[in-house]
């Protein structure tokens, strides 16, 4: 099985699905304009399309005598994207630095669109999650403002052979705490899946679960 990674954005926009196909339609790349949107495909509930940018980087190249020679090189940045109705944006295979498509997108919408960091509920993921599947193990659970002692805080990991919440739940002794990160095994007709969601909006799993955890993610607002 092939493991997919993506990040989730929230968007906030009054276009309509329609006009949001419009817009990325009649925003493609070009050579002349040096970025912008291929690959666009429509489907029932979701926009599909890669964002292009072309990016030229100059070095100085200095021979054996000193003589230096300016030298461009033109790379090209990929980011493969999709609007999920009209209100989250997914990001398959997430580059390190997300700044120039989300500036470019909202150039195209004539800032109508409104892009912000994505929070979830990783306690209801999971309830949601083992609602749908025959088993769900939590392997390893990253937690903040877990209460220490009278007056501290802290911030720790915890890995489980068995189930790290569980264990969590023991250490922590009932104090309240943030779950920042869950990484574990989804069981679907005996088949095993690997999984880990963060609360802003990392994904990864294998390939055959995603279709389960967008459905979680976008059913019944199961957003923080």
């Amino acid at each position: 099985m092939s493991i997919l990674k993506s990040r989730w954005l929230k968007i906030d926009t009054e276009y309509s699905k329609r006009k949001i196909f419009e817009l990325i339609s009649t925003n493609t790349y070009t050579k002349e304009s040096l970025a912008g949107f291929i690959d666009i495909n429509h489907f029932e509930n979701s926009i599909e399309a890669t964002f292009v940018e072309q990016v030229t980087i100059t070095q100085n190249i200095v021979d054996p005598f000193g003589n230096v020679t300016e030298q461009h090189l033109n790379i090209y940045n990929h980011v493969e994207f999709r609007f999920i109705g009209k209100d989250f944006i997914e990001i398959i295979s997430p580059p390190r630095s997300i700044k120039s498509f989300t500036h470019f997108l909202t150039k195209t919408f004539k800032h109508q669109l409104f892009i912000s960091a994505l929070k979830i509920d990783l306690r209801m993921v999971l309830k949601k999650a083992r609602i749908t599947a025959q088993s769900v193990i939590v392997k390893k659970a990253k937690v903040s403002g877990l209460k220490v002692g009278e007056k501290g805080l802290a911030s720790v990991e915890i890995k489980s052979v068995s189930d790290a919440l569980e264990d969590l739940y023991d250490f922590s002794r009932g104090s309240n705490y943030i779950l920042d990160k869950v990484c574990g095994q989804i069981t679907i007709d005996s088949e095993k899946y690997e999984f880990e969601v963060s609360k802003l909006g990392y994904i990864t799993c294998d390939e055959d679960l995603h279709h389960l955890m967008v459905d979680i993610l976008v059913a019944n607002n199961n957003l923080a």
